[in-house]
């Protein structure tokens, strides 16, 4: 029996349900970033070890990802991920500014998967402006990025409350 066409998931909407799983929903990996950030306090958040990012500066750091995304995918081919905006200031470290980093997170979500409904599939195979890599790619990409910067944050969390 096979499925019939109505009910075939484009690709992009893929990949849209896997960023919306690893961010909020119930992923096969483990914790979602919604879960590995719950319950972190802003001292927590900014919290410097020696060579070492902070929790703040890797969601800081994810959100770039995101908002590199979102430009490309506009058609920006300006915009750049350059050391400044990649792995960017933290700002004052207060409780405010930890909540606006997590918001900008949590923005920069919702307009990437939002931006993902009008994307077509054969979209997918071109390349980002001046990269190696497609958009397909870049996508995935933001996703196992994702995990692997949640897998830090839990380990951050863990000493942090030890």
């Amino acid at each position: 029996m096979t499925t019939p066409i109505s009910e075939i998931m484009l690709e992009t909407q893929r990949i849209k349900t896997l960023l919306e799983k690893e961010y909020n929903g119930a992923p096969w990996h483990g914790p979602t970033i919604r879960e590995a950030l719950q319950g972190i306090s802003a001292e927590e958040a900014f919290h410097k070890y020696e060579s070492i990012h902070s929790i703040a500066e890797l969601v800081m750091h994810m959100t770039a990802w995101r908002q590199f995304a979102i430009k490309r995918l506009q058609g920006d081919m300006s915009f750049e991920l350059s050391e400044s905006n990649n792995w960017g200031k933290v700002g004052e470290q207060t409780e405010t500014q930890w909540y606006y980093i997590q918001n900008q997170l949590e923005s920069t979500q919702e307009k990437l998967c939002e931006l993902l409904d009008d994307v077509e599939d054969q979209h997918l195979n071109d390349q980002v402006h001046n990269k190696g890599y497609d958009f397909y790619t870049l996508l995935h990409g933001i996703i196992q990025h994702d995990i692997y910067h949640i897998g830090q944050i839990i380990l951050l969390k863990k000493h942090l409350l030890s």
